[in-house]
């Protein structure tokens, strides 16, 4: 049977989610949500998965920093590739659905990310003196015109 590209985004989405959740405070709700959807209730599965999660976090965080891109890499393959083999083993769009909510929490971004911050800086020269600034993003400046 073959995986549709359906099944396949909504895995790529999970296994984004499994890498951000790995490293926060979030890794514990992650792992249990995600266990419980692969193990389709089936205590022994959800353990499996459970702890397989759990050696894979420990690997990637035990990655020295140069190693982590690939690390991250191949644990998001990995899980893309078992969650493909769960689907075909045990169809349904119900596992979708499940999935797609599990990305989509943990795929958020922290409501604080989503503002926008202003950040206004005044120099002033006097006596033939130059004022320097430096900034990132948008900088703007407003040069004062003589009065003549």
């Amino acid at each position: 049977m073959d995986v549709s590209p359906e099944v396949m985004a909504v895995a790529a989405a999970v296994g984004g989610a499994l890498l951000k959740a790995a490293t926060t405070d979030a890794w514990e709700g992650f792992k249990k949500k995600f266990a419980r959807i692969l193990g389709r209730a089936n205590e022994q599965e959800v353990k499996r998965h459970t702890d397989r999660l759990d050696r894979d976090r420990s690997r990637l965080l035990e990655t020295e920093e140069s190693q982590r891109q690939i690390a991250e890499s191949r644990l998001k393959d990995r899980w893309v590739d078992e969650v493909s083999d769960v689907y075909e083993q045990h169809p349904g769009q119900n596992m979708i659905d499940d999935l797609k909510e599990l990305a989509d929490e943990f795929n958020a971004e922290p409501e604080q990310t989503k503002t926008t911050q202003q950040v206004i800086v005044n120099n002033t020269a006097h006596d033939h003196s130059n004022a320097i600034g430096a900034g990132i993003g948008d900088v703007h400046v407003n040069l004062p015109t003589s009065g003549k």
